[in-house]
C-alpha cells in the first residue's frame, strides 16, 4: 500500500510553523500598496450603490418567466464588472469564477441542501456555501475541474448542523459532549445506528464521503476530517464561562486554538477535493486557513465580545492593541499567499491574486464595522488603503442585510422556489 503522510504529526507541526510566523510578522501597513482618493472612494461608492441596487431588482424580478440564460448572463455580467470596475480585481480571475463551474457548483449545491433536508435555513446555506467556494477555489489552483462532488457537498453540509448544535442548541454539556463522541467515532469509521435526526443526518454524510473516498485507498480524507473535529471540540474552550477554563487562556492559547480551527477546516478541504496532498499543498491549505479564520474573528470581534467567545480581537489584552493585530493580519495575509511557491501555474498565480484582493476588502469592512475598537488616527490611516470610506462601508453592509433579511423572508415562504435559489446561486452577496 502506498504510504502517506501522517496528518495528525502534520498537524502538530503546522500549528508550531504558523504560530511562530504569526509572532515574527510586523505589524505595518508596509504590504499595502493601493491607496485611494476621497474623490477615487467617491466614485466607486456611486458605482457599488448602481451595482447592489440593479442587482437586488433583478433578483426580485425574477418570476420564472424569464429566459434562464439571458437572466444568469446579466446577473454575471453586473457581478463581473463589479469585481473589476469597483473592486479592482482581475477581468482574468473574475472569468474563473463566473465562467468556470462557480455557479453551477452554487446553484447545484443551494438546490441539494434543500433535497437533502427541506428545514435547512437560508443562513445555513450561506454558511456552507462559503466552504464550497473555498473548495472550488481549491479545485482552480489544483487544475481540477470545479464542480460540486459528493465531499464536496458533504463537508460543506457537515458543520452548520454541528455549530448550530453545539453554540445555539439547549443541550446540556453531557448531550454535547456525547454527539461529539459519537460522531468522532463515525468518522473513524465505526458503523454506529444514529439515535436522532441529527446523527443520522451527520452519519449520511459521512457515508456519502465514503462512497467517493474509500477509506483503505484514502486514509488521508478522514484523518483530514478527525483533525477538525479535533479542533473543533478544542474550540470550545474560547467560550469564557465564569469559573471555566477559558477564562484561564492565555493570548497564545487563544491564537493556538484559532490556528489549529482555521488551518485543519481548509486542511480538510483540500483532502476532501483531491484525497491526498503533498507536503507542499498541506502547508499552504492550513495557512490560508489560518488567515481565513483570523478574518473571521475579526469580523465577529463584537459579537464575539457580546457573547463571551475568546478571540485574538475579541478578548483584552493589555501587550497587543486591535490595532497591532489588525496589521499583523494584513501582513500575514501577504505572506501566505504571496510567499507560495506550491501553486505556480499562471492560472493558480491569479487565483491567488484574487484571493488577496478580495481577503484584503473583507478586511476593511471588518474594520469599519468594528471601528470603536480602533483610534480615529488609525482608521484615517487604514482608510486611505479601502476603495471605499469605512463610513459608507458601515451604512452598505447595514443597506444589504436588510434587504438580505426580506428576501429570507421569500424563502421562508416558498423553500424550495428554484428561480429564487438560482438568483442566490449566482452570488448577489458572493463579491460583497
Amino acid at each position: 500500500m502506498e504510504s502517506h503522510m501522517d496528518l495528525k504529526q502534520a498537524i502538530y507541526s503546522l500549528r508550531g510553523q504558523y504560530s511562530e510566523l504569526w509572532q515574527s510578522t510586523s505589524p505595518d501597513l508596509s504590504t499595502l500598496q493601493d491607496k485611494y482618493t476621497a474623490q477615487m472612494q467617491r466614485s466607486k461608492e456611486m458605482a457599488m450603490d448602481r451595482f447592489a441596487d440593479q442587482t437586488i431588482l433583478l433578483i426580485k424580478g425574477f418570476n420564472g418567466k424569464h429566459d434562464d440564460t439571458l437572466w444568469g448572463s446579466r446577473l454575471k455580467s453586473l457581478v463581473y464588472n463589479c469585481g473589476v470596475d469597483i473592486l479592482d480585481l482581475e477581468g482574468t480571475s473574475m472569468s474563473f469564477l463566473l465562467e468556470e463551474g462557480f455557479c453551477d457548483v452554487t446553484y447545484d449545491f443551494t438546490a441539494g441542501s434543500r433535497e437533502f433536508d427541506a428545514c435547512f435555513k437560508i443562513d445555513d446555506i450561506f454558511q456552507s456555501l462559503r466552504n464550497a467556494w473555498i473548495m472550488c477555489c481549491i479545485q482552480r489552483l489544483m487544475g481540477l475541474k470545479v464542480e460540486m462532488t459528493p465531499s464536496v457537498f458533504a463537508y460543506s453540509m457537515l458543520y452548520p448542523y454541528t455549530d448550530n448544535y453545539l453554540d445555539h442548541s439547549s443541550a446540556s454539556e453531557a448531550e454535547k459532549n456525547q454527539l461529539n463522541q459519537r460522531f468522532r467515532r463515525r468518522l473513524a469509521g465505526e458503523n454506529l445506528i444514529a439515535e436522532s435526526l441529527l446523527e443520522n443526518r451527520l452519519f449520511r454524510l459521512v457515508g456519502i464521503i465514503e462512497e467517493q473516498y474509500p477509506r483503505r485507498q484514502f486514509p488521508m480524507v478522514y484523518e483530514g476530517l478527525l483533525g477538525i473535529q479535533t479542533a473543533q471540540e478544542r474550540s470550545v474552550q474560547q467560550l469564557d464561562k465564569r469559573g471555566g477554563r477559558s477564562s484561564k487562556l492565555s493570548g497564545s492559547d487563544i491564537l493556538d486554538i484559532s490556528i489549529e480551527k482555521g488551518g485543519c477546516s481548509v486542511l480538510a478541504d483540500g483532502c476532501l477535493v483531491k484525497g491526498k496532498l503533498s507536503e507542499g499543498e498541506a502547508s499552504f491549505l492550513f495557512g490560508f486557513g489560518v488567515l481565513l479564520q483570523l478574518l473571521d474573528d475579526l469580523q465577529d470581534a463584537k459579537e464575539d465580545k457580546k457573547d463571551g467567545h475568546m478571540s485574538i480581537f475579541s478578548s483584552s489584552d493589555a501587550n497587543v492593541t486591535s490595532e497591532d493585530n489588525t496589521n499583523k493580519l494584513i501582513s500575514f495575509i501577504s505572506n501566505i499567499l504571496d510567499g507560495d511557491k506550491c501553486f505556480a501555474s499562471p492560472e493558480s498565480e491569479a487565483i491567488k491574486r484574487l484571493m488577496k484582493k478580495s481577503v484584503l476588502f473583507l478586511m476593511m469592512g471588518a474594520v469599519a464595522c468594528n471601528a470603536d475598537m480602533y483610534t480615529a488616527s488609525y482608521l484615517r490611516q487604514l482608510e486611505e488603503y479601502s476603495p471605499m470610506s469605512f463610513k459608507y462601508l458601515r451604512g452598505f453592509y447595514r443597506k444589504m442585510g436588510r434587504e438580505f433579511d426580506k428576501l429570507k423572508i421569500k424563502f421562508a415562504i416558498k423553500p424550495l422556489e428554484v428561480p429564487m435559489a438560482k438568483a442566490f446561486a449566482n452570488g448577489i452577496l458572493k463579491m460583497i
